[in-house]
């Protein structure tokens, strides 16, 4: 397999994490979901355990995982270290593409499409 040094030398430098504020109202749509998911399972694990557990969030399911987070955040967080605006950040968050993917990808690397 041959690599063009120069696309891979940009995809390592572009890299960027991406945080909820910086998301878009932009549908990302299931087929890219899942094409993007099954291509990061192949990245290498400690001890080739391939703990891959991905959660999509889509429509309604978005605001339902706000609630949720900022209701954990409320009853968990000791009073010390509570905080308001983080509390805001969480129920005003807007948290982009409810669905699951489970790939079954084993030791011998079958392909994740393979599913049985």
């Amino acid at each position: 397999m041959k690599f063009d040094l120069s696309e891979v030398t940009g995809v390592i430098k572009d890299r960027r994490t991406i945080y909820p504020e910086q998301f878009t109202d932009r549908v990302v749509h299931r087929d890219m979901i899942e094409q993007i998911l099954s291509s990061a399972i192949w990245a290498p694990t400690h001890g080739k355990t391939q703990p891959w557990r991905f959660k999509v969030f889509t429509g309604d399911g978005r605001s339902k995982l706000s609630n949720i987070l900022s209701d954990l955040y409320k009853t968990h967080t000791p009073e010390e270290h509570f905080s308001e605006s983080k509390l805001q950040r969480l129920l005003e968050a807007d948290y982009k593409d409810i669905g699951d993917y489970f790939p079954r990808h084993g030791p011998n690397r079958e392909h994740p499409n393979s599913r049985n």
